[in-house]
């Protein structure tokens, strides 16, 4: 359990700094935008290898740990397609932090004048940092440009591309809808 509450609060804290991140994102200079936008697609410890840590730590604690730890892998297994597991939570917040880095790279993009006509054209980034990590087969995030802008999304966590239908808040479904950055992290109380 110690581990994983570990885990869970480095996780929340990247979660504050991340929407803070887009909140401010606006009065941030072209070098701040850089600077983050590589620290959030940087590799953070695979989800496996906390796990693999968490096993091995129960399975040398006392009987009410591995207990704890088979009961806990019993619901997470049962569960799985859950928006509360592990992965999907660990998978939510690598998307997130991908889309994040990608919105900046096209403000600076914008503001620079720079014409984009597709994700590939972004600076700062390596191929895998614009993979989806929910659309499989390496896809990368769907890219377009509208009306509206340019508008980058993932396919969520269905894995289906709803043409980025828009998505407020992730908390207790994920049937077709895409994860969109500026969406998620909107203020629930100002949704439609």
């Amino acid at each position: 359990d110690g581990l994983w509450i570990n885990y869970w609060v480095a996780a929340a804290s990247r979660g504050v700094a991340v929407r803070s991140i887009h909140e401010h994102r606006d009065s941030l200079d072209s070098a701040s935008r850089e600077t983050l936008a590589k620290l959030l697609v940087s590799e953070v410890e695979p989800i496996e290898a906390v796990d693999e840590r968490e096993k091995q730590w129960v399975l040398n604690s006392s009987w009410h740990s591995k207990l704890v730890f088979l009961l806990t892998r019993f619901y997470e297994e049962s569960v799985s397609d859950s928006v509360f597991s592990v992965h999907a939570a660990n998978l939510r917040e690598v998307a997130l932090n991908r889309l994040l880095a990608i919105e900046l790279a096209i403000d600076d993009a914008i503001e620079n004048g720079d014409a984009l006509s597709r994700l590939t054209d972004l600076k700062w980034f390596v191929a895998e940092d614009l993979i989806d990590p929910y659309a499989g087969n390496d896809q990368l995030f769907r890219f377009r440009n509208d009306q509206h802008g340019t508008v980058v999304y993932s396919v969520g966590p269905d894995g289906e591309d709803d043409g980025g239908q828009e998505f407020w808040h992730m908390v207790m479904s994920s049937e077709g809808v895409d994860l969109e950055v500026e969406t998620f992290m909107s203020d629930p109380e100002q949704a439609p």
